[in-house]
């Protein structure tokens, strides 16, 4: 079929009898000789100091070993944030947490056993020792010089990047406008829930030590740079290989969500260690919008919650244009937000949020 005949026609699908006669392979279909299980001990604190961890209580015929984070010091190295861009801080973190927690579900340690229940009860019989530190709920004074609390001390600051963008003249599309809106949106955190969750199965056993690695992504080869770069090794020593996923559309790569305020200038805050800057955005305000000049003022700073998807700025884009055209035709918006401008010429001044 003619590439240009794809649009508005059915697309026979290759895959789907495969599939719906079990024949799929996902990474819970694949065995190896002789494997371990490993359960994650999770921080049950949101900002803490790590006191203690005790692990003889865990161990029993069947549990192989339990590690901590500073088992892994000289052979792990710190994991990269791999959304920065420009001039940000890479607030890198640890694949088990070393001395502190900076949110609730962190990983603290890792244990291995024989079978997977045996893991999952040996972890809940590790005992941690916590020492409570302040916690800061609210991403604007997280990232205020005034924070009772940094996840980073080393850095001085909650932020992490701070990033302008623009295409066109968004200072000069304000200026002329006969009608400005402003708004502020908080949105609530929402995360993907795939049918397969997360897996992976590490097989250390080819030739040379090379490691073969199976998980459920639709990055392997992201995977295999990245883990390559944490453990020091060359990329040739590992093979990734991806099967089948039971859907993880935005949830196999999972980045912070963004706030937007839109079209003109947008403010968004409250992402965890790396930054989505919202590269894509300019995409879809000026294809999917037709946004002409937008403007982009990007604030992002670590917070104590765990990754969720960068789509809800895309959904605020929309929400913003359709509450500003409903201010249009009435003399409050539906939102709450404020018109600027009166029919004598454009108003001057310029707000957004």
């Amino acid at each position: 079929m003619a590439a240009g005949r794809l649009v508005g026609t059915s697309v026979l699908r290759l895959e789907d009898n495969r599939l719906l006669l079990g024949q799929g392979r996902f990474v819970a279909d694949i065995s190896v000789s002789r494997p371990l299980f490993m359960s994650i001990v999770r921080s049950k604190k949101a900002h803490a100091i790590i006191d203690k961890i005790e692990t003889k209580t865990a161990l029993s015929p069947g549990v192989r070993r339990v590690v901590v984070g500073s088992e892994l010091v000289d052979s792990v190295a710190p994991l990269p944030s791999i959304d920065m861009a420009g001039e940000g801080v890479a607030a890198c973190f640890r694949v088990l947490s070393i001395g502190k927690v900076r949110y609730v579900g962190e990983p603290v340690a890792a244990v291995f056993a024989e079978d997977p229940f045996q893991a999952y009860e040996a972890a809940e019989l590790v005992d941690i020792q916590y020492r409570d530190l302040p916690v800061v709920l609210d991403p604007e004074q997280a990232a205020s010089d005034k924070s009772p609390a940094l996840l980073y001390e080393s850095l001085g600051s909650n932020i992490i990047h701070t990033c302008n963008q623009s295409v066109g003249d968004p200072d000069g599309a304000f200026a002329a406008a006969h009608r400005t809106f402003e708004d502020t949106y908080r949105i609530h955190r929402y995360v993907a829930s795939p049918m397969e969750t997360r897996g992976v199965l590490a097989d250390p056993t080819g030739r040379n030590g090379r490691v073969t690695l199976y998980s459920s992504t639709q990055f392997p080869h992201l995977v295999r740079g990245f883990l390559a770069g944490v453990l020091g090794i060359s990329e040739t020593d590992l093979h990734e290989m991806a099967r089948d996923a039971r859907g993880t559309f935005h949830c196999d790569h999972p980045r912070p969500g963004t706030g937007a305020s839109h079209p003109g200038r947008r403010r968004s805050s409250g992402y965890r260690h790396g930054c989505y800057p919202g590269v894509c955005n300019q995409q879809w305000c000026r294809r999917c919008h037709a946004v002409s000049d937008p403007g982009f003022d990007i604030v992002c700073d670590a917070s104590r919650s765990v990754p969720h998807t960068e789509l809800q700025g895309e959904i605020l884009v929309r929400r913003h244009q359709q509450d500003a055209a409903r201010s249009l035709s009435r003399s409050r918006p539906s939102s709450g937000g404020a018109v600027h401008g009166n029919d004598d010429g454009p108003d001057r001044s310029r707000h957004g949020h």
